[in-house]
């Protein structure tokens, strides 16, 4: 694959999509037909509803509350901001009137399940309400419900566990809590739960074993400070979640399915020169692109590699119009940018990918970047074929991953002699620490196309798919936290691609999991997740 030197290489695509919201998306079924309501514009109705949204991710119960509330009176059917003001109710349990609070939410939860009984985030937080008033068989009713239409959710499961122990129901809890502890060694509280249901019956070997891991777990939770956020919010999985802005009710709406625009295409043209580049030990015959808000203005701007004849990396400065003006020329021999905030100071830095050793340049805030050493590493002189920026180790901030070839092109063939990837921990001082081999990353056996992270089975923590390049095997890094991971076959998880090019994550399906578009020399294909950290070809898409 080649390309000429070109003054109109790129093409930054407008994106239209009809529908957007704050908030994570619905696995329960919506009612498939709300009444209209009398307003023509959806937009301030859509706005308030994505303002509670917001409030709700804030933990600002009260004022998410109020927001959508004021949905609700102009959308009274509307079922996802029907439930979010019930979720919102629910989470003010702590609050003066908490009695009052809950009372509404359970109200609006069963206003839910008389028009649709399989709603299950309804059914869910109904349960959490009979529990929050200590009506445990209540609860566990509602509980034992969602398991049934999701046997898969190990949050459900640890619910189900949860009151059964209340219950007194111990033999019965115990199975559950040993199917969470097998399935995501990461699951904290279903860990320790564990470890007291064995030191119940005397099985103090399985006890501390158990402890032990909790140990683990909560030693990473201490000393980084951040792993699981400790609010009501969010912290019992996808049910106990809001809804997002789908099925909005709006008069004129038309009654059978239309095609929804998801792209408006508008080119816009960058004077620059690109072209294909060599050295000794590697080809390089596709830019790398990268793209991000990086002088705070609110527009996205555009990094590029293979800028002039030493393959240079060049930012590109958005003007909020969709034109581009040249920045910062940064450095030669580039191949993978990305954008992230390392250094957590509220802007965007760039992990810059090289044949030779990569470099991390830091953002003043302003746009204008500066290359700092990455003190406690040493850096191989290869080519990096694929860049990321990923909390790989659950701890808040990002670290540094680099898939490497020791010769070789870009796009990566079938002649490339793979050298071990690099993944830097950051340490939060500037430094960092070469974590390949603790994490299982060396990844020298698979030629990489591309590495897609995301939490694919669920669990909170970023799991990595490594798609190889040709007719290689693909792979998965499977996150369980606390330095536990395992890297399972592609195969085994149903990642039947070849020729990958590229790829994205999205929830297409809105089932609450996180499924795959993959790019490839074949075209199109979209993998959905099965729930389990499997995935199955959708023949119908492309």
């Amino acid at each position: 694959m080649t390309f000429r030197p070109s003054r109109t290489w790129i093409v930054m695509p407008l994106v239209a999509p009809l529908l957007f919201g704050g908030c994570r998306p619905s696995a329960s079924p919506q009612t498939p037909s709300t009444p209209a309501v009398a307003q023509q514009d959806p937009g301030p109705l859509l706005a308030q509803f994505n303002r509670g949204a917001a409030l709700m991710e804030q933990y600002e119960y009260t004022d998410a509350a109020r927001a959508f509330e004021k949905v609700v009176q102009e959308a009274p059917e509307w079922t996802a901001a029907k439930f979010n003001l019930g979720l919102a109710y629910l989470n003010r349990h702590e609050e003066k009137g908490a009695a009052d609070w809950l009372d509404r939410a359970r109200q609006i939860f069963q206003s839910i399940l008389a028009e649709d009984p399989n709603h299950r985030h309804a059914r869910f937080c109904l349960g959490m309400y009979h529990q929050h008033r200590g009506q445990m068989e209540e609860a566990l009713k509602c509980f034992q419900a969602v398991r049934r239409a999701d046997p898969d959710d190990l949050y459900v499961a640890y619910k189900c566990a949860e009151v059964l122990i209340s219950l007194g129901r111990h033999d019965e809890a115990t199975p559950l809590l040993e199917e969470i502890a097998t399935r995501d060694p990461g699951f904290t509280s279903g860990i320790y739960r564990l470890a007291m249901q064995y030191r119940r019956t005397g099985e103090n070997e399985k006890a501390m074993a158990q402890l032990k891991r909790f140990q683990e777990l909560t030693r990473v939770k201490l000393d980084k400070g951040f792993f699981q956020v400790d609010k009501a919010y969010g912290a019992a999985g996808k049910y106990y979640t809001i809804l997002d802005a789908s099925a909005l009710p709006v008069s004129g709406r038309p009654a059978t399915p239309s095609p929804r625009i998801l792209l408006a295409p508008d080119p816009r043209t960058l004077e620059v020169e690109l072209r294909p580049w060599q050295l000794e030990q590697a080809a390089v015959q596709l830019p790398g692109i990268a793209v991000g808000d990086i002088d705070g203005d609110g527009d996205l701007d555009v990094c590029l590699t293979c800028a002039g004849d030493r393959g240079q990396a060049m930012l590109w400065i958005n003007d909020g119009q969709g034109n581009f003006s040249p920045g910062q020329t940064l450095a030669d021999y580039a191949t993978a940018p990305c954008f992230g905030d390392v250094d957590n100071d509220g802007d965007l830095d760039l992990w810059l990918g090289r044949a030779g050793a990569d470099q991390l340049w830091e953002n003043d805030g302003k746009g204008k970047f500066s290359a700092v050493e990455l003190t406690g590493v040493d850096q191989p002189a290869a080519l990096t074929t694929c860049a990321r920026l990923a909390d790989v180790d659950s701890d808040g901030d990002l670290d540094l991953l680099a898939a490497q070839a020791a010769a070789g092109t870009i796009p990566v063939g079938p002649d490339t002699k793979l050298e071990a990837a690099s993944v830097y921990n950051n340490n939060r001082d500037g430094s960092f620490e070469d974590i390949t081999e603790k994490l299982g990353l060396a990844l020298d056996q698979t030629p990489l196309a591309v590495m897609v992270y995301d939490d694919f089975d669920g669990d909170r923590d970023l799991d990595l798919l490594l798609l190889a390049a040709g007719e290689a095997d693909s792979a998965a890094w499977v996150n369980f936290r606390a330095w536990r991971s395992e890297v399972r076959s592609g195969k085994d998880l149903g990642l039947a691609v070849r020729n990958v090019v590229g790829a994205t994550t999205a929830d297409p399906d809105k089932d609450g999991d996180r499924d795959l578009l993959v790019f490839s020399r074949d075209g199109l294909a979209l993998l959905v997740n099965q729930g389990d950290f499997t995935f199955q070809v959708d023949e119908v898409f492309g």
